[in-house]
């Protein structure tokens, strides 16, 4: 099986809500999500969108996701990265994917 982490894309706000509502799920706040798939295409697509999110594929199909956002650090004077959430789907875990998601080194 290969793992394919790329950019998420408009193709994916559908799996990407519904990774982000197991997220919720598994969290125990389920009543906290708030995310649609409209708010989930206006913020991760228009222009000047701070919400970023990457996707783990394995065969064509969303298994996992990250969502990030960049911050910045007055003590390093450096940009960074604030990883906000980190999920793999229950029935695709130990396939390597939660490896594979965080190659968010240098996107800062």
């Amino acid at each position: 099986m290969t793992v394919v982490v790329r950019a998420v894309t408009p193709e994916d706000v559908s799996s990407l809500l519904r990774l982000l509502r197991a997220k919720a799920q598994s969290d125990g706040v389920p009543q906290q999500l708030h995310a649609t798939e409209d708010n989930l295409r206006t913020e991760l697509f228009r222009s000047g969108a701070t919400a970023r999110a990457i996707v783990a594929t394995i065969e064509e199909e969303v298994a996992g996701m990250a969502t990030y956002f960049q911050t910045f650090s007055s003590f390093l004077m450096k940009p960074g990265l604030w990883l906000d959430d980190l999920y793999v789907d229950e029935a695709r875990r130990k396939c390597g994917i939660g490896r594979e998601l965080p190659p968010l080194r240098g996107a800062a």
